[in-house]
């Protein structure tokens, strides 16, 4: 992140109670644009909108996770206390709306659409591998 914006432009919602960093927290100008930045990346990689914000649905809830884990590793550079009450916080608020789609559940890993490359890729990696095995060990009986 290093402070630099994937795209200024992007249209921000204030979608839970504790949203941003305290003015009262001792954070770097660094750290807080950095910390703003992780709802932004969220937004890209999950494709939310502000419509999304209103409904309840798989996408917006891993947005919400994905938002929370950066934000969370972000703003503990400068105060730990004020990082696990924004999780704790943003886990209790979204709990019941996301129960479906949990904090830290492997729902939300697998519908990045990264992850599921990764691991269809692996699959069919290992099925030739396991062909090419079987292949050559009937080829050595047989010869």
């Amino acid at each position: 992140m290093n402070g630099k914006y994937i795209d200024d432009k992007q249209q921000r919602f204030q979608y839970k109670p504790m949203y941003g960093i305290d003015q009262k927290v001792n954070c770097t100008k660094l750290i807080r644009m950095n910390f703003d930045q992780c709802e932004i990346q969220a937004q890209n990689t999950w494709d939310i909108t502000i419509d999304d914000y209103f409904f309840s649905e798989k996408h917006f809830c891993c947005f919400i996770w994905t938002t929370v884990d950066c934000e969370t590793q972000v703003v503990n550079e400068c105060d730990e206390k004020f990082g696990k009450l924004l999780k704790d916080s943003t886990i209790d608020w979204f709990r019941d709306a996301c129960h479906s789609y949990a904090y830290s559940s492997w729902s939300c890993w697998w519908l990045a659409k990264k992850n599921r490359r990764i691991v269809i890729g692996s699959c069919i990696a290992v099925i030739l591998l396991i062909i090419i095995v079987v292949g050559g060990y009937c080829v050595i009986q047989y010869v």
